[in-house]
């Protein structure tokens, strides 16, 4: 699996274009997915920490844990700051972590990140896709996976190159 991921990153990140690349990234997540070693998390604070400092970065606000309260809206009321985002599941194994959220804004919608972590515990791919989908357990991630989301991107994290 690992070799088998290397090589559909490498290829993606470093030439295959549209759909080729998209094919990879989904076979990709679709082997994540399916691998029977990874653990669901249900609470944002039982991500990696590297995970959590890059959805953090992206976000308006902290994302909040499955059923807490949180802004599916594009306004944001300054007198009550709530997150424009809200864990659905997460899936971990040793070197990938999936994450499935909600997100606010002009539309509602899901969003679906891979990461690819290295040894240290890194983030060093990111890879991002959207549907208006809420998975909330890996089974029906895996019966919806690719044909509910819609490729964004994937990319590498600043200064790092995929894990060998």
């Amino acid at each position: 699996m690992r070799r088998f991921l290397i090589g559909a990153i490498a290829l993606a990140l470093l030439g295959a274009s549209g759909t080729n690349r998209e094919e990879f990234l989904s076979t990709l997540f679709a082997n994540f997915i399916s691998e029977s070693t990874i653990q669901p998390v249900t609470a944002v604070a039982n991500l990696p920490p590297a995970v959590s400092a890059a959805l953090d970065a992206y976000g308006t606000f902290p994302m909040v844990d499955p059923g807490e309260s949180w802004n599916p809206f594009c306004i944001h009321d300054s007198s009550n700051p709530e997150p424009d985002r809200r864990l659905i599941i997460a899936a971990l194994s040793p070197n990938l972590v999936g994450v499935h959220y909600e997100r606010g804004g002009v539309s509602r919608h899901s969003v679906l990140e891979l990461f690819e972590l290295s040894q240290s515990g890194n983030v060093v791919t990111r890879c991002m896709y959207s549907s208006g989908l809420v998975a909330e357990s890996i089974a029906e991630l895996r019966s919806a996976f690719p044909d509910a989301f819609t490729f964004l991107h994937c990319k590498p994290s600043p200064g790092t190159t995929p894990a060998a």
